[in-house]
Order: structure tokens, then sequence, then C-alpha cells
């Protein structure tokens, strides 16, 4: 029997075979060109994104005081938390070392032992250490809201614990308090009165703003469970 008496002869299946490899040579050609086109896209993008972040000077982010030991000035325990409990645990994220001076015991209503208990849970919890926390004990820094503390006296202290420990940046209330109590009132005053001295020339002072306040009323103003 001849070749070309076959059913299908060899040019058949010859054509056949070419058209087969002329499809999958397309095929891996068009692959392949999308494949690039989706590297090219992903370098692209992860250079551009690479230049715009990864290689861009440091900036302060929000928030961001740039300090490096910062001392807040508080005047009783639960300022802490109450006025400055946001600022603290930031600062301390961002690696600062954050140390916290409390000018009384807070004995207003009997309770000095408990509140100093509780001044030294709530900074651990905001990230100060133990050795970070100081509680003057003064019998001229009386916890009442209707004494004004001595100006002289607490600038002292303050200016001894900002020298000791090389400050650079101050953190505490504003001219009014914030809550308007005396006893904060006086820690703006006695601090600006340093910087008024030029006592401190390499710390830079932030304050939170009594605008503020009527959250903090609202806080004191929440009712109890009843019974």
């Amino acid at each position: 029997m001849l070749l070309s008496d076959l059913p299908y002869d060899i040019e058949f299946f010859y054509n056949l075979y070419v058209i087969i490899i002329e499809e999958l040579l397309l095929y891996f050609k068009n692959f392949a060109l999308y494949i690039s086109l989706w590297l090219c896209i992903y370098v692209l993008v992860s250079f551009v994104v690479y230049r715009r972040y990864a290689r861009r000077p440091q900036t302060k982010s929000r928030g961001d005081l740039g300090a490096k030991r910062v001392l807040v000035v508080v005047a009783h325990p639960d300022d802490e938390c109450m006025f400055f409990g946001p600022t603290i645990f930031r600062l301390c994220e961002q690696g600062a070392d954050v140390h916290v001076l409390c000018l009384s015991n807070g004995n207003y209503e009997g309770k000095g032992r408990l509140r100093r208990k509780e001044l030294w849970d709530a900074c651990n919890e905001l990230g100060v250490p133990d050795e970070n926390i100081c509680l003057i004990m003064d019998d001229r820094l009386q916890d009442n809201p209707k004494i004004h503390w001595p100006i002289r006296v607490l600038a002292k202290l303050i200016h001894y614990h900002i020298e000791s420990m090389d400050i650079d940046t101050l953190v505490t209330f504003d001219q009014r308090g914030v809550s308007g109590h005396a006893n904060h009132i006086a820690l703006f005053h006695a601090i600006g009165y340093m910087f008024m001295k030029k006592l401190v020339p390499q710390s830079k002072m932030y304050c939170v703003h009594t605008r503020y306040s009527e959250y903090v009323q609202e806080i004191h103003w929440i009712p109890g469970p009843t019974t």
C-alpha cells in the first residue's frame, strides 16, 4: 500500500502540527507579554512608593514633640490620667524618656495613701516606669482648690528635677489650670517664672488647653449606677 493511499496523508498531519505549534508559540508570547507588563507596573509602583516614603527625610508625626526627656508636672494624683493620659502614652510609645512629677499626694479628702498608689498604677499603665515617678510631700503644698501654692517654692522644686534629670521638654497645665483648680494654675505660673528668669533656657514647654475643660466637667458629672 502506498502512503498516498492512507486516509490521512503526511501533509495533513504536518500542517496540523505547524498550526498547533504556532498557536502555542502565540499563546506563550502573549502570556510572556502579559506577565512582563504586570511586572513592569509592579516595579514602577514599587519604585514610586519607595521614592516617596522610604527615602524621604524623617519628619515629625502628628503629636510628636521631638522630645527625648520629658517632665510632666501635675498637682495631684489622677491629673496624669485625666489631663495628660494620651500625651504620656504617645510620648512613651515614641520612645521618649517620660518622667512624672506630682506636687502633692491629693489628700484633700483624706485619701492620700490610696491616691499615691493609684498614681503609680496609672503611670505604669501609660508606660512610665516606677523610677520615673516622683511624688512631693511638702506641707506648703496642700491639695486644696482654694489655696494658691507659693510660686517660688514650686519653681525651686521643679527646677531641681529639670536639672537633675536633664529634661528638654516640660508638659503641664495652662494659665487657667484646665479645670480652674488653683493648684493647677500655680504650676503654670511657677514654670512661667522659671522661663522668665531664664532658669531653663534649653527646655521647651507645652500646656494642655483649658478649652477642653468642658469634657472634664462632663466626666465629673457622669451619674453612677443606681441600686
